[in-house]
């Protein structure tokens, strides 16, 4: 059993000694899942987090979410290996990323962060950047990405991927993402612009013109 961040990172530490923790039992909860009882997915294709998090409060508290506190930082969600709201996910994003590391040539990868499946496009979206980053077709597909794919996880990688590419292309995107809805993708437009040199904190905002 791991803790996670809003951003996906495993903080690598088991929560069976960390005070603040709220605990369910996730074999009552495998079991009210196959009775049919259905939770939110948290990677609803262009559904902002704040809606998944909206989704689970409106559960009874046996359904949702564990949480722990770590000093004043919190709820952080606990994501039990076994827990059914998870199994559907855990599937999808699995054959994502087998589908995606299958793709080495540019024109396979080009295809892959084009594919119908947000995941897999997710999932090329590195591979690309790092395997075809001299391709000249590298950099308008991955700013395409950033700037018009209406589904947030895809625009929050592909600003990420920006950083390492021609400045005077990528700036501009990412300055626009600093103004996207999702705070993901504001995150990574900010550390993106902070790693090309535009902002002097990943912290820091743009000054006004």
């Amino acid at each position: 059993m791991l803790l996670y961040t809003s951003k996906g990172v495993s903080l690598g530490r088991p929560t069976s000694h960390v005070p603040n923790c709220r605990f369910h039992d996730v074999a009552s909860r495998r079991k009210r899942h196959a009775s049919g009882v259905n939770w939110p997915s948290k990677d609803t294709e262009g559904t902002s987090p704040d809606v998944y998090t909206n989704h689970m409060n409106e559960l009874p508290p046996e359904d949702q979410p564990d949480v722990v506190w770590i000093g004043p930082v919190g709820p952080i969600p606990i994501h039990h290996e076994d827990d059914p709201l998870f199994e559907e996910e855990r599937a999808a994003w699995s054959e994502a990323r087998q589908k995606a590391r299958s793709l080495h040539s540019a024109e396979d990868l080009l295809m892959g962060v084009a594919d119908e499946d947000w995941r897999v496009r997710h999932e090329s979206i590195d591979r690309l950047a790092a395997r075809c980053h001299d391709d000249s077709r590298t950099l308008p597909a991955l700013l395409e990405l950033a700037g018009h794919v209406p589904v947030w996880q895809v625009r929050d990688a592909a600003t990420m991927a920006l950083v390492g590419f021609d400045p005077d292309a990528v700036v501009p995107v990412a300055q626009r993402g600093l103004n996207d809805p999702v705070e993901h993708v504001r995150w990574s437009a900010n550390f993106a612009l902070f790693q090309l040199g535009v902002l002097n904190s990943a912290d820091s905002t743009p000054e006004e013109p």
